[in-house]
């Protein structure tokens, strides 16, 4: 189920919205995949708890080759995944358990939940929405209050772009699934920050 957040009805802060899911003992995941289209996989997945703990930070070997343009991005290669698991083998026994019954903090949650599921459909697997999930990018776009007049909600913000705007410092290697979970777990913390007096 994922969080609506409601727009609307300012009585819940962006801070409240994260310190409650904050004591939901999520994960915050991220994944990276061979690109964004129906036929894309993913390739690398990390969960990784509030406190930075890393319960799961692996690469997957997916069925289709890596493009050289999605490579450029992220910086994986096919060479990279040859020795890596297949996601059917880590879903079975792995994957399946570490995210059933947790909430689950995402930066750009439709994309990563999409992605996921239509890699596992590939192997004729399924998941099932997960408990609660959390897109951080929404939140933070409500945290900014810029309003997207074409979209008719609040504008959303890339990861690096919200982490530079809230001082948090950037890894070296940003758009590698770890990377961008630490960011992603900094940046709901931050939100999670009583106001500056």
């Amino acid at each position: 189920m994922q969080i609506e957040l409601d727009f609307s009805n300012p009585e819940k802060s962006v801070r409240e919205i994260a310190l409650k899911f904050i004591s939901r003992d999520p994960l915050i995941i991220d994944t990276e995949t061979t690109g964004l289209n129906p036929d894309d996989e993913i390739i690398e997945i990390t969960a990784i708890d509030c406190s930075g703990d890393i319960k799961l930070d692996t690469l997957i070997k997916p069925i289709k080759k890596i493009p050289a343009d999605s490579s450029r991005i992220h910086g994986i290669t096919n060479d990279m995944v040859i020795n890596a698991p297949a996601l059917d083998s880590l879903w079975m026994e792995q994957l399946s358990q570490l995210l059933g019954g947790r909430a689950l903090c995402i930066y750009n949650s439709d994309f990563d939940l999409r992605m996921i599921k239509q890699s596992l459909k590939k192997y004729g697997l399924n998941w099932s929405n997960p408990e609660e999930v959390l897109c951080l990018m929404k939140l933070y776009g409500r945290h900014r209050q810029v309003w997207d007049e074409y979209y008719n909600h609040y504008k959303w913000f890339k990861l690096i772009t919200a982490a530079r705007e809230c001082s948090i410092q950037l890894p070296e290697k940003a758009h590698r699934s770890l990377a961008d979970a630490e960011l992603t777990r900094k940046l709901l913390l931050f939100l999670a920050e009583p106001p500056e007096k």
